[in-house]
């Protein structure tokens, strides 16, 4: 079969399966189903946004990114229909983050061709399904939050600048350069969580185009400059407002009382009413609740005893990787579609969403092999050929690793699993390819042990959301 044939299946059946998702979510009405708690608030914003000037001195609860989107969808929307179509002006948000995953997919399974972590199109197209119709993103695409725009626009970042680190010199360069630095400062302001993953990712493309490409540094230096610069204002704003370096409220977040949620459980139900007024409803978890949740009230952070979030952890080390591993299922389980439709979530959505989740919990553990053999000198060329010569995927790495330790850390909402998993799909993808060709050329024994590997973690994922789901909460 042709490529172009091949490419044009492949985008159908991702449009007519993210359409079938984005429809299912678009059934439900606008309240309480899709607009309340974070979408009312960006939403609330937006409304009150005039012109240009209103944007740019905003300073608030929430960052600017995601009302500035709504507020520009909210100007197209009214040359078609009545300002105070609240439904159209949803629907329309909904379907501008709909095109522009699907987009951002093909974008990043490109990159990931163009940056040889793939080498086959067949593989290519895979990838670009994989990560074009996940459920759990087109979910978040049918009402106004920010998370899935958030992990397409570092997507966009990483795929602009491998563009002007191929090109490096002249107009074109400069143009990528311009784009990638865009999208790494608009992620922030579209979710301020990814500041510290995009600064990591940002610090580590310095320090590598300095070791081992000197003629690439200009680039990610005016990349890093460049986003600077788009946050500036709004870090103004915010720092004059507030007294403090900020890009929004500082009460908007609260790092300890999300740790000390972050103890109890790895699973956060909105349903869930039995806890005290104020606090974070997680589920219990019997291991996470003994060994930390009880023992520890949270004062701070740092420290070496069980008033901080490190000295508690330390002081039961033994139970430090099954906290660890159920974090990271608790990140990689979407069991509902949005927030909003907890229990309004049909089995074969929930069920069909978690076949993707298997899948990226497969790829993450793939990924903790690979940083296991990148300490085999055997391994170290061919992982340093694929992974730091092109710059940017060791910038995705960098990235997910910081955002998947910073969630790690706080409580667990299923959303907040959102960055890390292009790199969960694209590692899937590298490690599938590699085990068809040690299939073709070595037969079934070469892949056993990698078979056995996948379905072993999978069982854990498997039997620990089982646990979470038969557990009694309300």
């Amino acid at each position: 079969m042709r490529s172009d044939t091949k490419r044009i299946i492949s985008l159908g059946i991702s449009v007519i399966v993210a359409l079938k998702l984005f429809s299912f979510g678009l059934s439900f009405p606008s309240y309480p189903f899709r607009l309340t708690g974070d979408a009312y608030s960006y939403l609330d914003i937006a409304k009150h946004f005039t012109d240009w000037s209103s944007v740019l001195s905003f300073a608030g609860d929430r960052t600017v990114g995601f009302p500035f989107l709504e507020f520009l969808v909210q100007k197209v929307v009214s040359l078609f229909t009545s300002q105070n179509n609240v439904l159209a002006w949803i629907n329309s948000i909904g379907l501008a983050l709909l095109v522009t995953h699907i987009a951002t997919a093909w974008f990043f399974a490109r990159w990931a061709r163009n940056a040889n972590l793939v080498q086959t199109e067949n593989m290519m197209l895979v990838l670009f399904i994989f990560f074009a119709t996940y459920p759990a993103l087109i979910g978040h695409t049918t009402v106004p939050l920010s998370d899935t725009l958030a992990t397409d626009l570092v997507v966009c970042a990483l795929v602009s600048l491998h563009a002007a680190l191929a090109i490096n010199i002249g107009k074109q360069a400069f143009l990528w350069t311009g784009l990638s630095a865009f999208f790494w400062g608009f992620a922030i302001l579209v979710r301020p969580g990814n500041l510290w993953g995009v600064t990591a990712a940002l610090a580590a493309g310095m320090v590598l185009s300095l070791l081992i490409a000197r003629n690439k540094a200009a680039v990610i230096c005016a990349t890093a400059l460049g986003c600077i610069l788009l946050l500036a204002p709004f870090s103004y704003n915010c720092t004059q407002k507030y007294g403090s370096l900020c890009l929004q409220s500082p009460t908007t977040f609260e790092p300890l009382r999300s740790a000390q949620s972050g103890l109890r459980g790895a699973r956060t139900l909105w349903e869930m009413t039995s806890l005290a007024s104020g606090q974070i409803p997680t589920l219990p978890d019997d291991i996470m609740f003994t060994n930390y949740f009880q023992r520890c009230q949270l004062q701070t952070i740092v420290g070496i005893d069980d008033s901080s979030l490190t000295g508690c952890l330390i002081t039961r080390p033994l139970a430090l990787p099954a906290y660890t591993v159920k974090k990271w299922i608790g990140l990689l389980d979407h069991f509902r579609f949005t927030p909003y439709l907890e229990k309004a979530t049909p089995f074969w959505l929930r069920w069909l969403s978690r076949a993707y989740d298997s899948l990226a919990w497969i790829g993450l553990a793939l990924f903790f092999v690979m940083l296991f053999q990148a300490t085999k000198p055997a391994h170290r060329a061919a992982i340093k050929d694929r992974l730091i010569t092109p710059i940017t995927p060791a910038l995705l790495i960098v990235y997910s690793v910081v955002m998947l330790a910073q969630h790690t850390a706080l409580h667990v909402e299923d959303r907040y699993g959102f960055p890390i998993i292009p790199l969960c799909a694209v590692v899937l993808a590298a490690y599938a390819e590699k085990s068809i060709q040690s299939y073709r050329t070595f037969g079934f024994q070469k892949v056993v042990p990698w078979a056995l590997y996948c379905i072993s973690a999978w069982a854990i994922f498997i039997a620990q959301i089982i646990i979470w789901d038969n557990t009694t909460y309300y």
